[in-house]
């Protein structure tokens, strides 16, 4: 029962959402953004990322949404998207610890060192305070612990 009203729940939102979709005749990027987190929560990534992809057209300063981007561009495999869509975020809030810590770890998987170097020095010092943050930093002076060398480091992504 409990499942079935939640059922009933979701389906009212999205109604809600649709309808005001409707009636902003598509100019409010925050509808486009809920309908996005809504389906990407339901796992249909690529509705999600299109649905972000026009909020972002209503507001491309959202740095929420475009670590949202990020998150799904990474999920579809789009490595290079996903970093651009962090970057972007960064360029509107060098403070947005969530989007410098995704690509941080995003470019530690990548083996750039020098970049992920480049990110942190760039980095708030009320960001680099952060224990994930932390983290990436001794990644960065401990390279030889994940199989080190910087073989990749001259691949641009």
């Amino acid at each position: 029962e409990d499942e079935e009203e939640a059922g009933d729940s979701d389906d009212a939102v999205l109604q809600c959402l649709l309808h005001a979709l409707q009636a902003t005749n598509g100019t409010d990027h925050e509808i486009f953004y809920d309908l996005g987190a809504r389906a990407h929560g339901l796992g249909e990534v690529s509705k999600a990322l299109q649905l972000y992809e026009s909020a972002y057209a209503l507001n491309p300063l959202d740095t929420q949404l475009l670590g949202n981007m990020g998150v799904a561009q990474l999920e579809l495999g789009n490595l290079r998207a996903a970093l651009r869509c962090y970057r972007a975020a960064l360029r509107v809030d060098a403070h947005n610890m969530s989007a410098r810590y995704h690509c941080g770890e995003l470019l530690l998987e990548l083996g750039r060192l020098r970049a992920l170097a480049a990110l942190l020095d760039e980095a708030p010092t009320d960001v680099m305070s952060q224990p994930e943050m932390q983290q990436l930093a001794h990644a960065v002076s401990q390279p030889t612990e994940r199989g080190g060398g910087t073989s990749s480091e001259d691949r641009h992504i």
